[in-house]
């Protein structure tokens, strides 16, 4: 039976062993992650209670991983995506998409956020009603 769970910190720690992957293939296979972000960094942001983690189960296995941080832009609280991977991310996303998105409303988030590359920026627009809202570019030195 599949289902979504918020991971507290402590289970992210009991758990580490089936996330660290996914993880590491979210980090992997976005090309700005790659240089900013690792396993070990979400890690330490859900223990800092910086991040939460989101799981889709199916028979006790996780098939697949949200992360979001939260921040601000001047009063404006926002979700930032940090990782999003595995497999069933549709079946996921009609499990779970809009009552996160409830949830991140309850918790006064006004807008969410995600960095990443041309190609998944459109799964996002299309699949999950992501809008353009600006564009991000970088020299890295």
């Amino acid at each position: 039976m599949q289902s979504v769970e918020m991971l507290v910190p402590d289970k992210v720690t009991e758990l580490w062993g089936q996330l660290e992957p996914i993880l590491q293939e979210a980090c992997e296979g976005n090309e700005t992650a790659i240089y900013e972000i690792t396993p070990l960094d979400i890690f330490s942001l859900v223990h800092s209670d910086l991040a939460t983690v989101f799981v889709m189960w199916d028979e006790g296995v996780i098939k697949c991983v949200l992360v979001v941080q939260f921040g601000y832009i001047f009063k404006h609280k926002y979700a930032d995506i940090l990782a999003l991977a595995g497999s069933e991310l549709m079946i996921a996303k009609s499990l779970a998409w809009n009552a996160i998105l409830d949830w991140f409303r309850a918790n006064d988030v006004e807008f969410v956020d995600a960095h990443t590359n041309p190609r998944f920026a459109k799964i996002l627009q299309r699949k999950f009603g992501f809008t353009d809202s600006s564009v991000q570019v970088r020299m890295r030195l």
